[in-house]
């Protein structure tokens, strides 16, 4: 099956995106065959961009709720498949031949994909999420905000498959990320008043008070949540490693170790928590344990790593000890 052939269209909502909508739009016009934007309010050219790429543009108010203005979208799908782009988002890497074979599975009815979030200190996160589905009534987004649609496609009868499809995500880049993260604070404390022991809610809390550097709140509920079979493996480890951040910052770095005494599923991870445990054996004035942490090959290969501030924290550390200043403080 060719490009063409395939009955996939991609929605969108969308709102003062004018920056960034067009590179959007572009990465997806060699296969997708209908885009439908809604616009949610914009004071700038977006709607004007969109409907100039060939997408169908529809205005619908915006009331603090993804699932209702996604939804929304959706009504006005008319391909079988449908995916779902967010405006300060790209397809990177869309392979014809396996997207094609998702769609021909009669029992598939979604898939997930690999998204790489770009992060403002220069690294990067990726997660695997559900964003390729067919279009039907019953399937709907559910949630105020982080909001899922694979139980809706479960709750049909069909399974979720697997796509090796990359989509690059740039929003937590933004030089308005802070606005961006006190809003999804307020919608995910409203969404936890209805929902109170939803741990997919609290996850997601507290890395956004993380973000917010609001980290006595962010480490009490990160510990609460970080052995909860509830989460994947990489959000419990990622749990853990931010709740120990959260603690070097409040200035208890005991707490922070206890929080790091873990081995993590992935590379990436793994990389990470070497790379924040080296940083509080510096704090401790152990150097020497520091550096052996900081120089290891799984530290400067992890993509959570910031390697300019690594490299940084090596070289001050080595100093130290070049200096006589290396403890044995255990």
């Amino acid at each position: 099956m060719s490009a063409s052939q395939l009955d996939i269209g991609v929605t969108m909502i969308a709102r003062n995106a004018a920056s960034n909508i067009g590179c959007a739009l572009n990465s997806v016009r060699n296969f997708a065959r209908h885009i439908v934007v809604v616009d949610t309010g914009s004071l700038d050219a977006t709607p004007q961009i969109a409907a100039a790429m060939g997408a169908e543009v529809h205005f619908h108010k915006w009331c603090d709720d993804f699932s209702e203005s996604r939804n929304y979208a959706l009504s006005a799908a008319r391909t079988e498949w449908i995916l779902q782009l967010d405006a300060d988002e790209e397809v990177a890497d869309a392979d014809i031949a396996s997207i094609s074979d998702i769609i021909s599975d009669a029992q598939t009815g979604g898939a997930t994909v690999r998204i790489i979030n770009e992060l403002q200190n220069g690294t990067s996160a990726e997660h695997r999420f559900t964003r390729l589905f067919r279009n039907r009534g019953t399937i709907r987004y559910e949630g105020r905000i982080h909001e899922q649609i694979a139980p809706a496609i479960r709750a049909a009868g069909f399974d979720v498959a697997d796509l090796p499809l990359v989509i690059r995500h740039y929003g937590y880049a933004a030089p308005d990320n802070d606005e961006r993260t006190a809003r999804n604070i307020r919608l995910l404390e409203e969404e936890l008043r209805e929902k109170p022991n939803d741990v997919w809610l609290m996850h997601h809390l507290g890395m956004a008070l993380f973000a917010a550097k609001r980290h006595e709140r962010a480490a009490k509920i990160l510990r609460s949540i970080a052995d909860s079979v509830e989460l994947s493996d990489e959000q419990r480890e990622i749990s853990r490693i931010r709740a120990a951040q959260s603690a070097i910052a409040l200035g208890d770095n005991d707490k922070a170790a206890k929080m790091l005494e873990f081995g993590c599923s992935s590379a990436a991870t793994e990389g990470f928590r070497l790379y924040v445990k080296g940083l509080l054996l510096g704090l401790n004035g152990r150097f020497t344990e520091a550096t052996e942490h900081l120089s290891q090959p799984t530290v400067k290969m992890s993509c959570l790593v910031n390697l300019a501030e690594a490299e940084y924290f090596e070289k001050r550390f080595s100093s130290a000890i070049s200096g006589g200043y290396s403890s044995t403080k255990q």
